[in-house]
């Protein structure tokens, strides 16, 4: 860990609320009385989550490749606490300029079978509720995923996101190449950017992000909520009652599937 520059270091003292500087610097000064200290979330009862959300400034690079290799490509951060995990990633994506659609067409621009194969088990639950998938690979011409997304031709999916036609738009890619190649994903990666489609490149990202619309995270987050009430340090006002309890939808776990899939391939 950085403890000079890292943000990382900052974001985690907020929300285990736990000094780490403090103790960094008592260490370093008198490293033969350090003593552990319990920094478990589980062990310290912690009744909310963190999310550190990257942000990207790829819409000011015109004509650069939005995808995600080892250098770091993010201009900042956006860190926030919510009730559990899908609450507070779907705060730190809205902070970073990560649009949610309620309803409406997802484009996914795929060039990993396998991760546009265990993301199709998000399909029939998210059709019921609204929304609509196209998706463009070149692993196979025919549509696998027949009744539950429509396989577009590159001037199909060209036309549906230059007409922003399309809410929001999912990117599996290859790792980033030592040398660029362009390819018919990269241009359809480029123009989801230029035409200010919300986007987000990570399979597992978009996994985690479609799970939250599932469980109608988005429809339940509120602002409320002060970092020391989250902490139970004592505010003037009092705490407001958790309304975001687990139950109060219907348990669909399509990552534990997901999870479960990958240790059986």
């Amino acid at each position: 860990m950085n403890l000079r520059a890292s943000r990382s270091f900052p974001f985690i003292s907020k929300v285990l609320g736990i000094n780490f500087m403090n103790i960094s610097a008592k260490v370093l000064l008198d490293p033969k009385n350090a003593k552990p200290i319990e920094c478990c979330p589980d062990n310290l009862k912690l009744k909310h989550t963190g999310v550190k959300c990257p942000k990207f400034s790829f819409k000011r690079l015109a004509g650069s490749d939005p995808i995600l290799g080892l250098e770091m490509a993010s201009t900042g951060e956006s860190g926030c606490i919510g009730n559990d995990a899908f609450d507070a990633l779907l705060k730190s994506l809205l902070s970073t300029d990560i649009e949610i659609p309620e309803y409406g067409n997802i484009i996914i621009v795929s060039e990993v079978e396998r991760a546009l194969r265990n993301y199709a088990l998000f399909f029939k639950h998210l059709i019921p509720k609204g929304y609509n998938f196209y998706y463009f690979s070149t692993d196979s011409e025919e549509n696998e995923y027949e009744g539950f997304a429509t396989k577009l031709t590159f001037e199909e999916a060209e036309y549906m996101i230059s007409t922003q036609k399309v809410q929001l738009g999912f990117s599996f890619a290859q790792p980033s190449p030592a040398i660029f190649v362009e390819t018919p994903q990269s241009i359809l990666r480029k123009k989801l950017f230029t035409y200010r489609i919300p986007t987000i490149l990570d399979p597992n990202l978009a996994c985690w992000f479609s799970q939250a619309l599932i469980n109608d995270a988005h429809k339940k987050i509120k602002y409320n909520v002060s970092l020391q009430e989250y902490l139970g340090l004592e505010t003037e006002k009092k705490s407001p009652k958790n309304t975001l309890l687990n139950g109060e939808f219907e348990k669909v776990d399509v990552l534990k599937q997901i999870r479960k899939n990958q240790h059986t391939d």
